[in-house]
């Protein structure tokens, strides 16, 4: 009796397995490309509500920055978030001196994300909750948007100053 005894595999059985994790590799690799522009995206959108609120809290608790511009006898007339472009915003008090920066930041680093600027911008919220600069019954659209997907996401504040 012979006996065949294989302690190896062909070449055919190691192309095939090779080919079938290059498959699977290559399928997660995009999976994971797209999942990764997604949360990008979905980044900025949260970094750029982020900023609104705060701009809105500052206005509403009426706190002066410690300024020449905004020290007495000058008041604070309102808090106001500046969008720039590519994907930046700056936020200041606009005091009866003059304006005061209290934030500069950036919503991404990527350059595959750009911002539409809101009319009006700067975006003004009043004290005390007075409201904001726009129009009664209008709304301000800031829109981001990602070039390498084409997706679109964006950010609207009314005349009262709720956001969604």
């Amino acid at each position: 009796m012979i006996r065949s005894s294989s302690k190896g595999y062909t070449l055919i059985e190691l192309l095939a397995g090779i080919s079938i994790m290059g498959i699977v590799f290559g399928v997660g690799l995009v999976g994971y490309r797209e999942f990764s522009r997604r949360q990008e995206l979905d980044g900025a959108l949260k970094k750029l509500r982020s900023a609104v609120q705060e701009t809105q809290q500052l206005a509403l608790n009426g706190e002066k920055p410690d300024n020449v511009f905004c020290n007495n006898p000058n008041r604070l007339i309102d808090y106001r978030i500046t969008f720039n472009l590519p994907v930046s915003y700056t936020i200041s008090a606009n005091c009866t001196g003059g304006a005061v920066v209290t934030t500069m930041a950036t919503l991404s680093e990527s350059d595959d994300i750009t911002l539409t600027r809101p009319s009006p911008n700067p975006i003004a919220f009043k004290i005390l909750g007075a409201g904001t600069n726009i129009a009664s019954g209008g709304t301000a659209v800031i829109s981001l948007s990602q070039l390498s997907t084409g997706k679109n996401i964006s950010l609207t504040i009314d005349y009262s100053g709720n956001i969604k």
